[in-house]
């Protein structure tokens, strides 16, 4: 049985208002154990917000990340560390404390 460990459902990204602030469109990836991934494509269409959005740096205007299937919105930063990704509150760079 492979596990998934990442998850995003339908997940969009919009920074400011209008359709040209769209930079994710109800994205949807499964990434399993041991599976590598590559994010590739042009300037600007959203390869840095969907990665930011994924290592739970940034929340999704809308959609699901799930981490080993938990949920990320409903998880606290330091739940949110214990699964192993990082929120922009968590002090794991030292030189930031």
């Amino acid at each position: 049985m492979t596990t998934t460990v990442l998850e995003l459902r339908e997940v969009s990204k919009v920074y400011g208002t209008g359709p040209a602030q769209m930079k994710l469109r109800r994205v949807n990836l499964s990434v399993r154990r041991g599976e590598l991934v590559a994010v590739m494509g042009p300037s600007g269409s959203g390869k840095s917000s969907l990665l930011t959005i994924a290592g739970s740096l940034e929340d999704p205007t809308s959609g699901q990340v799930l981490v080993m299937g938990a949920d990320l919105t409903h998880l606290s930063p330091n739940d949110q560390a214990r699964l192993g990704s990082c929120s922009p509150t968590s002090r794991r760079v030292p030189w930031t404390r």
